[in-house]
């Protein structure tokens, strides 16, 4: 899949803000508000995140409002090289789609992926997207860890304009949401999902 880079490591972002301070290009301060935006979006979401930690699985209807919607469109970093991909070069029509929030320092999130590993096999028709607002080097790092390239119907990125979030509004991490072969919301889920369950909410 084609693209172009778009790392984002701690010196990038540092050059980044000084180039826009000292030159006042339009364009970049126009780019740094949206991270900006972002920021504040993602602080907010982190606390969220931090006072509900949950253990174990449930159906949350806090998503009913997906009910009827389709996958939305969605631009991300993916990993472990960068490259830009969209909802055109991820989404096979013709396979049950599951989306995944997730955070590399989240103890469910890890465990989850750990399922994931255990029941690739039966997971193997499901298209899977991984995705997390978190910094690009800890999601490589995670991909790297947990060995995601062994999960060829897994994609795993940086949502780093944070659009997905925007759009579906996870409260956890993980967050699983459903979609049918056609791409049709079915269900969400909040928490460490076992795998049988999330097979069996496919086939309904």
């Amino acid at each position: 899949m084609g693209g172009k880079s778009n790392e984002r490591n701690g010196k990038t972002e540092i050059h980044y803000i000084i180039a826009c301070k000292t030159f006042n290009n339009p364009f970049i301060n126009k780019k740094l508000a949206l991270q900006k935006t972002v920021m504040k979006k993602l602080i907010l979401l982190l606390s969220i995140l931090t006072a509900a930690q949950i253990t174990f699985a449930q159906a949350d209807t806090s998503f009913n409002f997906l009910r009827n919607t389709s996958i939305p469109d969605f631009e991300i970093a993916k990993a472990p090289d960068s490259v830009t991909v969209t909802k055109k070069d991820v989404v096979k029509r013709g396979h049950p789609f599951l989306l995944v929030f997730f955070s590399p320092d989240c103890e469910h999130c890890q465990k989850e992926t750990k399922e994931f590993l255990a029941y690739k096999n039966e997971l193997k028709d499901i298209q899977v997207l991984m995705i997390t607002p978190m910094p690009y080097a800890h999601v490589k790092q995670f991909y790297t860890d947990y060995n995601i390239d062994s999960l060829p119907n897994f994609t795993m990125g940086q949502d780093w304009a944070y659009h997905l979030g925007d759009k579906l509004r996870p409260h956890f991490f993980p967050t699983m949401l459903l979609y049918d072969k056609i791409g049709n919301y079915i269900t969400g889920f909040t928490g460490n999902v076992p795998i049988p369950t999330i097979l069996a909410a496919f086939k309904k």
